[in-house]
């Protein structure tokens, strides 16, 4: 799980203006059962509690957490004082140390991340970005189906984003985050993967290609996603790579004979015939020791 204070301590613009957005509207709910419980992303609320000046004060204990950069420790003197002081009693994990800490830690959570995850939208949107990135946390017991999604990199347009909204996976308890993507990094990747795969066919055929194989396709996602790791890539990845380098010297040398409409195969010039033969399993080299 993300830090916590980490993520109040880096609170900018965005998000605090996501979260006063919401104190526009205090939300009085019975319990988290309420239907008015769901509306986290327009209004602010707290299950159980009904009270206007409750409420408002625990808004002002979340903003000031926001705002402040506090911690939850810091929060939770503000809780208890508000609780104390208001005489609110009967709310879901009064009574017990682990109930209350983990109401606390509910409440501020909540509000913490949905209102970053708000703001952050809100950057990327203003930010114009091509693509956008769902990025899952890493949390220890994740949803499945969103533990799936970590990696899918879609338009920001795209309806995805409409029903699989960032802030509202939060409210639900998801430990998700949206990112996007360094396209000049892809650009750079795809290049490279071209330059690749063009010095390994422009002996044997006239490029461009009229066409694109099939083939050549898979191993151009191969190589392009070995080049995009950062870090070290995982062992299918640096096997699917070695695969295709070894398929396109298989090009090269004539083993492997691409059927594209339209192409020529490349000669020296005339009408004669070009012979090529494959590389000699044996040489001086890999026989040193024996001759």
């Amino acid at each position: 799980m993300a830090d916590l204070a980490a993520t109040v301590r880096n609170a900018f613009a965005e998000q605090l203006a996501a979260f006063r957005l919401r104190l526009g509207e205090l939300q009085p709910t019975v319990s988290s059962a309420d239907p008015a419980y769901g509306g986290h992303d327009r209004a602010f609320m707290v299950a159980g509690a009904v009270k206007a000046h409750i409420l408002a004060d625990l808004a002002g204990a979340v903003d000031r957490a926001a705002a402040d950069g506090q911690t939850f420790d810091a929060f939770k003197k503000d809780f208890r004082a508000i609780v104390q002081r208001r005489g609110w009693h009967g709310w879901t994990g009064e009574g017990s140390v682990a109930g209350e800490e983990w109401r606390m830690r509910t409440i501020y959570k909540t509000n913490m991340r949905t209102s970053y995850m708000a703001g952050r939208d809100a950057q990327l949107v203003e930010g114009g970005y091509r693509w956008w990135v769902y990025r899952h946390s890493g949390a220890a017991h994740p949803r499945l189906n969103h533990l799936a999604w970590d990696g899918v990199a879609l338009p920001p347009d795209h309806p995805f984003w409409a029903t699989t909204d960032a802030e509202s996976a939060v409210a639900g308890g998801a430990e998700v985050a949206t990112d996007l993507i360094d396209t000049s990094v892809v650009d750079r990747a795809l290049a490279d993967t071209d330059a690749a795969i063009d010095g390994y066919l422009k002996d044997r055929y006239v490029l461009p290609l009229a066409e694109t194989p099939a083939l050549i396709t898979d191993l151009a996602l191969a190589i392009a996603i070995y080049k995009l790791y950062v870090y070290a890539p995982n062992n299918k990845i640096v096997a699917d790579y070695k695969d295709a380098i070894l398929s396109l010297r298989d090009i090269a040398s004539g083993v492997i004979r691409l059927s594209v409409a339209g192409a020529e195969v490349a000669t020296t010039g005339g009408s004669r015939a070009r012979m090529t033969n494959r590389e000699r399993p044996m040489t001086v080299h890999n026989l040193k020791g024996f001759i």
